[in-house]
């Protein structure tokens, strides 16, 4: 089989169990790129900002970006329950962090936001707020 992200063959075990479900990805992928979720807590007025991700230090090609982020299903379940009562989802990709002077206008009027992003983005709380 060939792995999605790094694209080198590999072989795995057969048995009767895996006859109809074949692994997408290679041990080594596997381990590299299996998610934990991170966050990080930082307040605002009346409120905090949650900041979740999933990736700490990885520099991904747009192919490995799409595949992983299937991963994001877990905040999706966040979003849904809202334990929390969040005022404010927002994910962040390359686009949104090119614009972080509006960002903080945007969030100003809200106490308790959700952010979440594949990998870690570098928010610098002063340019922001």
């Amino acid at each position: 089989m060939i792995c999605k992200l790094c694209h080198s063959f590999f072989l795995e075990e057969d048995s009767i169990f895996g006859l109809f479900s074949f692994s997408e990805l290679c041990q080594e992928c596997k381990e590299k790129y299996s998610p934990s979720r991170l966050y990080e807590v930082f307040p605002i007025r009346g409120g905090i900002v949650e900041y979740h991700y999933l990736y700490d230090d990885l520099s991904l090609n747009v192919y490995q970006k799409q595949y992983l982020s299937k991963y994001l299903s877990v905040f999706y379940l966040d979003m849904l329950s809202n334990d929390k009562n969040f005022d404010l989802f927002i994910f962040l990709d390359d686009d949104v962090l090119f614009e972080d002077e509006y960002l903080g206008l945007f969030i100003n009027g809200f106490n308790n936001v959700f952010m979440f992003s594949l990998m870690r983005k570098e928010i610098i709380y002063k340019d922001i707020f």
